[in-house]
């Protein structure tokens, strides 16, 4: 059943049974997000002033720089990915409260998606398409934002894993010009996150407030 009318953020009181906001998790998700690119865009920007660097600190200091880079890297990519499957997770257990035949996958099929190798290629967009299509409204149309964000992700994954391969065997304008690539990715990937929670956030939030004022205006 879908309603047609969009509305303001529900309360948590007059919530349909079983739905529970997920801003807090957005919120978390979205700051992990910045602070994962702002710890990895460095990292980026050292490929083409690698020898630079070496030059300037020497071999070891050099070495000791790669490596904190790379800790900060993976400490802010795991939070981030922590942040982002505990949000998706309660926004999946949320669409089955408002269209279960139109979410056919459980919040933990959901967040081990993101681990399954393959799987993990195409399954995190199907969950949120389908996430949206629970909390559209009668006529609502789907947004092109969902399969911008996926494309962004996975476009940002081959490029940064290609640019970072062949590092050792380009000249420094071409480390230069895949550094700038890899940064203008990343960007773009985070940017699109950042929306594409924003967005969910607000239609959910508006189909949980349509929700609750049909059934209060049934036993009214």
């Amino acid at each position: 059943m879908r309603l047609s009318a969009p509305m303001g953020p529900v309360e948590t009181d007059t919530a349909p049974a079983g739905y529970v906001p997920s801003r807090t998790l957005a919120r978390v998700a979205i700051g992990a997000l910045l602070l994962r690119s702002c710890v990895h865009l460095p990292q980026l920007a050292f490929i083409p002033l690698a020898h630079t660097v070496v030059a300037t600190l020497g071999p070891e200091r050099a070495m000791t720089a790669v490596w904190g880079l790379t800790a900060a890297t993976a400490a802010g990519l795991l939070l981030a990915g922590i942040a982002f499957v505990m949000w998706t997770y309660r926004v999946v257990a949320n669409a089955r409260v408002f269209a279960e035949d139109e979410m056919p996958f459980t919040p933990s099929e959901a967040a081990w998606s993101w681990f399954i190798p393959i799987v993990n290629l195409v399954r995190p967009y199907q969950v949120m398409r389908a996430v949206e299509r629970s909390a559209l409204p009668v006529g609502g149309s789907p947004s092109s934002l969902v399969s911008s964000w996926w494309a962004a992700y996975l476009g940002r994954l081959v490029l940064q894993s290609g640019v970072a391969m062949a590092t050792t065997s380009m000249d420094e304008g071409a480390r230069t010009a895949g550094a700038l690539a890899s940064i203008a990715a990343e960007l773009v990937s985070v940017g699109l996150a950042v929306a594409l929670v924003l967005y969910i956030e607000r239609l959910q939030s508006e189909r949980a407030a349509m929700t609750a004022t049909a059934i209060a205006e049934v036993f009214s």
